[in-house]
């Protein structure tokens, strides 16, 4: 049992610790590469499993917990526990595996199955491999540098990875949104989610969002400062303009795109399923830069090396989440905790 196993099994009162003794975890194949950085990782996926099931009972599920809750816990060892490659190759390992299913699990509850058997999906998946292989490449880059790396190469890693970041929210942004106000047939609108997205960077979910995010939201201070000329900084008065940019743009992208994906015949439940995992989604990004702009504006060596793990695993999630949906696995392919599907 390494560091963070033994901190989350001593969290568990003593009287619950039978009740959620280690659970029995099955993982289908993941055919993907980049195992020598990230690795399935069952013993602390199953004590993830525990504190889990500890917090949320009868409530808990399959689909939260693998898509949800696993991914969104990983993101503080990453920053806080972390102390080897291995257990970085761990926790990375945990994204991959939300990644890679959360992809089938969406193309399944999209009606995108018949996909997988298409002819464009030759297409896809061969693009689709070389593109993880990628991610995978600039993965290992990034592991060394956040561990080993001189304070001016943080420095740069963050200072290139903010635009494409910033991309990459802002189009979850757009969807987010159109997602929100296009519920399907027979669903509710959740005021709850809409009110949380009152600007970019701040998303405030209703559930617990990473304590080490909640370490880096002052950033937003210097962000949001009334105007330009009352921003510490000339860094910061970039950022704020580039972020206005470049969001704005990829937002657009993402509500054009779940205008066409969005399926109208989902259920309700499939729905606040997706909306919960957007939501973590987005929280994670949010993650990848904060700290990646307190590096950039103030020269913060600690937030940019935490944010290049935080980069490293977004890189995985995506990337692996992307071969889910095109996935020529079988319909319903998921892995199991023991808890209800």
């Amino acid at each position: 049992m390494n560091g963070m196993e033994r901190e989350m099994a001593a969290a568990i009162p003593a009287a619950d610790k039978k009740q959620v003794s280690a659970r029995t975890i099955l993982i289908p194949d993941i055919p993907l590469n980049g195992r020598d950085i990230a690795f399935v990782d069952k013993e602390l996926i199953s004590s993830l499993a525990s504190d889990y099931c500890r917090r949320e009972g009868d409530r808990a599920s399959d689909a939260e917990f693998f898509l949800g809750y696993l991914p969104l816990r990983s993101t503080d060892g990453l920053c806080v526990d972390s102390a080897d490659f291995k257990q970085i190759g761990s926790l990375l390992g945990n994204f991959i595996v939300s990644g890679f299913f959360g992809g089938i699990w969406l193309r399944d509850s999209l009606g995108l199955s018949s996909f997988s058997k298409s002819p464009a999906r030759q297409v896809t998946k061969a693009i689709g491999g070389p593109l993880f292989s990628l991610f995978t490449a600039f993965a290992r880059k990034g592991i060394k540098i956040s561990m080993e790396g001189s304070k001016s190469t943080v420095f740069i890693s963050n200072l290139l990875f903010i635009f494409p970041f910033m991309i990459l929210y802002g189009y979850n942004w757009g969807y987010f949104n159109y997602i929100l106000d296009n519920p399907p047939g027979g669903t509710t609108f959740h005021e709850e989610y809409k009110s949380a997205c009152h600007r970019l960077l701040d998303v405030r979910m209703p559930y617990d969002s990473p304590e080490t995010l909640e370490l880096y939201k002052p950033v937003l201070d210097k962000l949001y400062a009334s105007d330009l000329s009352s921003r510490p900084n000339k860094r910061w008065k970039q950022i704020g303009f580039i972020m206005k940019f470049l969001s704005k743009l990829s937002a657009s992208t993402g509500n054009f795109v779940w205008h066409i994906m969005m399926n109208d015949s989902m259920s309700g439940s499939l729905y606040e399923l997706l909306l919960e995992l957007s939501g973590r989604y987005m929280l994670v990004a949010e993650l990848c830069l904060l700290p990646a702009m307190k590096c950039f504006a103030e020269s913060d060596n600690e937030a940019g090396r935490c944010a290049i793990l935080q980069q490293v695993a977004m890189m995985l999630w995506t990337g692996s989440y992307l071969l889910g949906l095109i996935s020529d696995k079988p319909f319903g392919t998921f892995p199991s905790a023991g808890f209800s599907t």
